[in-house]
């Protein structure tokens, strides 16, 4: 009995001392404020100020103050004119938290994805980047981008339509989920505006090539329980090629002053090595052979003599040709102070243009020779045969071009609102199509 009053004659010490701390403070500030209150008098009174509704666009949770130890990076329309960045994309490439590579829209020329413009943070890969529009998941692109990820194609934004970019650039997956690993890019568009705009802006490059034009125009109209928001945009712009930049019209103009051989562009390699070593060119040419299909002789105690070339990269293009139109309205409409109607339609339409260089002709690609390789009596040996052919052979630089034309609309109706003047809620329904 003794112990156990000596036990619970601590615990209410202790219990005392916290509450003590806890609620003195509290009672310190009162008196302070009782005893300063008789000062202020109505002069707070006057002072009282009443605050519009704040609403974090993107945030589960939607609060005033900015919380949370992952940092968010915003982008506004003020930067966006400022530095005359032409799409989504040319606008996100600037973040260093980005991977630039990913965006396959304008450079990439293969691929599944060549006409798309994705986001990937920390390159860890851009099906572990949430891309959101106004804080919603958009329709995702029709096609995995390289085979195995689902993406959105930021492309297909007018880019006249945003308001400003927030980035999460820390992981979010316990809120958004998997694929928000990376963390979240969140595009929020023009609502409210009043007003008309229009920008243009020209292009070139200095070496030749890429001459570009776009053209916004931006403009909205508000009352008194309504307002709209509408843009069209315009957009296009010629491709470059390698031949048009030296250290890639000829590999023998690269930077870093390599002896380079030409490319293996006529040869017929021995597999088996039966009627001569493994991997050596049987069919060895003179340079006036070469010299007729447009070749240039190379040699080398692995290959032996081969005829190629040191200009076919050059028909690679490194910025695709493209041309682009988009257009987009917003409305919204109040009923009453707590309920708000909202619809938007957006629609994209591209067409591109991209070439991976020349094209070529081989038994490691034909359904003719599965193994890539065949029996030829007349040399004895299993060949291997490669055959590039050259720009001019096939009528130019675009001849071996593919063609992207690609068509988006997206609609979205809803309302939102709040009730008890403590919860916010929103109903809505959205339909995407794509044409590709």
């Amino acid at each position: 009995m003794q112990t156990r009053n000596r036990t619970i004659a601590k615990r209410s010490v202790l219990s005392s001392a916290l509450l003590a701390a806890l609620v003195m403070p509290g009672m310190a500030l009162a008196q302070d404020a009782d005893k300063s209150s008789g000062a202020q008098g109505s002069q707070a009174d006057n002072s009282t100020t009443n605050l519009d509704r704040v609403s974090v666009v993107g945030s589960r949770i939607k609060r005033v103050d900015v919380e949370g130890p992952a940092p968010v990076t915003v982008i506004t329309r003020a930067d966006i004119d400022r530095e005359g960045f032409q799409t989504v994309g040319d606008m996100l490439q600037t973040l260093s938290q980005n991977t630039s590579a990913s965006f396959t829209g304008d450079l990439a020329v293969s691929g599944f994805t060549p006409n798309a413009q994705v986001v990937n943070l920390r390159n860890l890969g851009p099906g572990y980047t949430l891309t959101l529009i106004n804080g919603r998941r958009p329709a995702q692109y029709p096609q995995p981008y390289n085979r195995d990820n689902n993406v959105v194609n930021v492309k297909a934004i007018p880019m006249a339509i945003i308001e400003r970019v927030e980035v999460l650039t820390g992981g979010a997956s316990a809120i958004y989920g998997s694929d928000a690993v990376a963390g979240v890019v969140n595009l929020v568009l023009r609502e409210n505006y009043d007003g008309n705009q229009l920008r243009g802006t020209v292009g070139t490059t200095q070496e030749g090539g890429g001459d570009s034009v776009s053209f916004e125009y931006t403009g909205g109209r508000t009352g008194d329980r309504w307002s709209t928001t509408f843009a069209l945009q315009y957009a296009e712009n010629e491709p470059v090629f390698g031949t048009q930049r030296d250290f890639m019209a000829d590999t023998r103009n690269n930077p870093w002053g390599l002896n380079l051989q030409p490319s293996l562009s006529l040869v017929a390699i021995s597999a088996a090595g039966l009627a001569g070593p493994a991997g050596h060119n049987i069919l060895e040419l003179t340079p006036e052979q070469c010299a007729a299909f447009g070749y240039e002789p190379g040699q080398s105690a692995t290959r032996g003599n081969w005829c190629g070339s040191y200009t076919q990269d050059g028909s690679r293009s490194i910025w695709n040709k493209n041309r682009s139109y988009s257009g987009y309205i917003n409305g919204k409409y109040n009923f009453n102070d707590n309920i708000e109607g909202f619809s938007s339609l957006t629609y994209y339409k591209a067409d591109s243009k991209a070439s991976a260089g020349t094209e070529f002709w081989g038994t490691s690609g034909s359904p003719f020779t599965p193994s890539g390789v065949f029996y030829d009596p007349n040399f004895g040996d299993l060949l291997q045969l490669q055959r590039v052919f050259n720009p001019f052979e096939l009528g130019g630089n675009e001849a071996a071009s593919t063609l992207y034309d690609e068509k988006t609309w997206d609609v979205t109706a809803g309302v939102r609102g709040t009730f008890a003047d403590r919860f916010d809620w929103e109903v809505f329904a959205s339909h995407s199509e794509y044409s590709y």
